[in-house]
């Protein structure tokens, strides 16, 4: 992230915003204006929790490994 060369890892997060939006039916990091969804993606987490869907805890805790910041401590990374 920020300029830095990106591994697979950026995929295996890629993954964890596809499926949360499969899930939960929105955007992890949802914003009014493109330039506060970057800021959200950079200093915000997502909410796991939606009044219609529920997801059960192996489910949140796999999106939470697979959405951290810090591409070495992602789900699926060799880091």
């Amino acid at each position: 992230m920020l300029g830095h060369e990106q591994g697979a890892e950026i995929d295996w997060w890629s993954l964890g915003v596809l499926s949360y939006e499969l899930l939960l039916m929105e955007t992890p990091f949802y914003a009014p204006t493109r330039r506060e969804v970057f800021v959200n993606i950079l200093q915000s987490e997502p909410v796991f929790y939606h009044p219609m869907r529920q997801l059960s805890e192996p489910c949140i805790s796999l999106l939470r490994g697979l959405l951290q910041k810090a591409p070495a401590a992602r789900l699926g990374s060799e880091g």
